[in-house]
């Protein structure tokens, strides 16, 4: 009987063992998929960054003005992409934002021209749409200078200027990710990808 109850005890052992080894195991390959997961969350945003000349630090924050304003990150990114489009647009004295501006607001489309960066610019539109009263010319402008997601992004002129810093001082102390910390995922990804690749070729 002692024998029989000392093997149990050993086989409950191994059991528990081994459980414990595919514990960590699964808990490693959970990590692992998670930082793969940011990697490639901040590999986009850098990727975006660049296409929109917007620092990844900027973006965020305004990401973060777009979801407090009844927005989404998502809202946000796609008039960013329509922003960058229509103002290069307006730069060129072609396309609906620059035929509005040239009809209702010729100086603030100077401003644009003006302006050192997309960045710079991205600020003064929003700037723009709050300088709107009525919904309905609001929406137009913002439909002009953001695209289909103008309607959604109209949304943050409805926080006055001190509440848009605000919230991007908030994203800031939340933790959003530095220009450097951003670029560095960024290369981290194209090393990743170029392993994947050596590794499929071989």
């Amino acid at each position: 009987a002692a024998r029989r109850m000392t093997g149990a005890l050993a086989t409950a052992a191994r059991r528990t063992a081994l459980l414990g080894v595919a514990a960590v195991g699964a808990a490693a390959f959970g990590l692992a998929r998670l930082v793969k997961s940011h990697v490639e969350s901040l590999d986009a945003l850098d990727e975006l960054s660049k296409r929109v000349g917007v620092s990844a630090e900027a973006i965020q924050e305004w990401r973060h003005v777009a979801q407090r304003a009844g927005a989404s990150a998502e809202d946000f990114d796609l008039g960013l992409e329509g922003m960058s489009k229509r103002v290069g647009q307006a730069l060129a004295g072609q396309g609906k934002l620059a035929a509005m501006l040239k009809r209702t607001a010729p100086a603030f489309l100077e401003a644009l021209k003006g302006a050192g960066s997309n960045e710079e610019r991205l600020a003064l539109l929003i700037e723009g749409m709050r300088s709107f009263a009525d919904p309905a010319q609001r929406a137009a402008f913002a439909a002009a200078a953001f695209g289909e997601a103008g309607e959604k992004l109209a949304l943050i002129a409805e926080k006055s200027t001190d509440e848009v810093a605000a919230l991007r001082r908030e994203s800031i102390d939340f933790g959003r990710a530095t220009d450097e910390q951003v670029a560095q995922a960024g290369e981290m990804a194209d090393s990743l990808d170029k392993l994947k690749a050596s590794v499929a070729g071989a």
